[in-house]
């Protein structure tokens, strides 16, 4: 009885708000497509940093891709030109939970296309992840993703990841047309960071309304992608007047080559980046990062393998060099377009000065969960899309 009432209050509340709110997008768009990612896996964590911690097991969500619900949609303006929307936002199956305060976290934009290319603004991937994603054996997920040997250093030393950030607020993109396999992104924003004027101008003080706080930002992603060739540059920064990282006047800078060729057996990639800092902070001015990886995927019918050996560099002004290693190997079988299985596993090797002077050890992240302090990882799991 009560469960037949339950029923009847969600057909009468609940499912008539999905059904208004798909159909208020589906009138601002000539075509609507709903949607998604859902991911579950288990893993297995071990080889802690600190000695006397025991292994870690976790049924996680987002383990090999991110969960994920979007809408994306398009109308056609005519004359060749169309205007297109996306909002996704992430989520946690083990918990249900969602990344709160943000309603759509992973992407939310509006632009329009023509023959002139794409123009996008809102919130988007940076283009340093869009050449790491596209190189990467494991494509920056999974426990295997070759961001685990510098990515802690964005969590511990940058605090906002400024040397690699995955997402910017506030962008605008250009993206031109493919002419002869050539093609450029091109992204700004006056704040990566939030709203505009909701960073301060000096270390500990107030949120500067204006814009010299902010984090202005400024990227050109040109590549060459003809047949089996892939080959991508980047130049990336960003740079702040402002509480970056706890230093003041910070200038995050990233230059980063790679490519890919795909025998049709195998593909082979690889990249190189180089990233510095420039701030008025003594401790921290001239801080450096020099990251690698060379990959291999290998499919053979509904299987794929994928290998990646990846080296992080870590130097400060003192002359400390740390040192984090990793070698991960996976394998994928495809059920069919949407639905795959996976199996990684991770291994790091961080040197001392790593784990100790420069407080930046690699650890084994996956694409939604924290690598918790470990240097090893084993996972597995089921993803579908749709």
């Amino acid at each position: 009885m009560h469960a037949t009432k339950k029923l009847q209050t969600l057909r009468r509340s609940v499912l008539p708000c999905l059904a208004a709110f798909s159909a208020s997008l589906a009138q601002a768009a000539n075509s609507l497509e709903i949607y998604g990612t859902i991911d579950m896996g288990y893993t297995l964590r071990s080889n802690h940093l600190l000695p006397g911690v025991k292994h870690q097991n976790a049924i996680n969500s987002g383990t090999s891709d991110g969960n994920r619900l979007g809408f994306r949609g398009t109308e056609d303006l005519g004359a060749g030109y169309k205007v297109f929307l996306d909002l996704e936002t992430g989520f946690w199956a083990d918990t249900g939970d969602y990344p709160a305060p943000r309603l759509f976290n992973r992407q939310a934009y509006l632009g329009v296309s023509g023959a002139f290319g794409s123009l996008l603004a809102g919130r988007q991937y940076a283009p340093s992840f869009i050449l790491e994603a596209t190189l990467d054996p494991f494509g920056a997920n999974t426990v295997g993703n070759y961001r685990n040997v510098f990515q802690n250093i964005a969590a511990v030393q940058q605090g906002e990841s400024q040397f690699d950030p995955t997402r910017i607020d506030n962008a605008i993109q250009y993206a031109s047309p493919r002419t002869s396999g050539f093609s450029v992104n091109a992204m700004a924003a006056f704040n990566a960071l939030g709203q505009e004027g909701s960073l301060p101008k000096k270390v500990g003080g107030s949120a500067s309304v204006d814009n010299k706080g902010d984090a202005r930002f400024l990227a050109i992603l040109p590549s060459y992608q003809n047949g089996p060739v892939h080959v991508m540059a980047l130049y990336q920064q960003t740079r702040s007047a402002g509480n970056i990282a706890q230093a003041e006047a910070p200038r995050f800078t990233k230059w980063a080559i790679g490519g890919a060729y795909d025998f049709g057996v195998v593909r082979l990639s690889a990249f190189h980046d180089h990233n510095k800092l420039k701030t008025k902070s003594a401790a921290q001015d001239g801080l450096t990062l020099r990251n690698w990886m060379l990959g291999a995927s290998l499919p053979f019918g509904k299987h794929a393998m994928q290998i990646s050996l990846a080296r992080s560099r870590l130097a400060d002004v003192s002359g400390n060099t740390g040192i984090a290693r990793q070698i991960a190997l996976g394998y994928t079988y495809h059920f069919s377009r949407r639905t795959n299985a996976y199996a990684v596993f991770s291994d790091i090797d961080n040197n001392s000065k790593r784990r100790g002077i420069l407080g930046a050890p690699a650890i084994v992240f996956d694409a939604d969960n924290l690598g918790n302090g470990y240097q090893r990882a084993f996972q597995f799991g089921l993803l579908h899309r749709f």
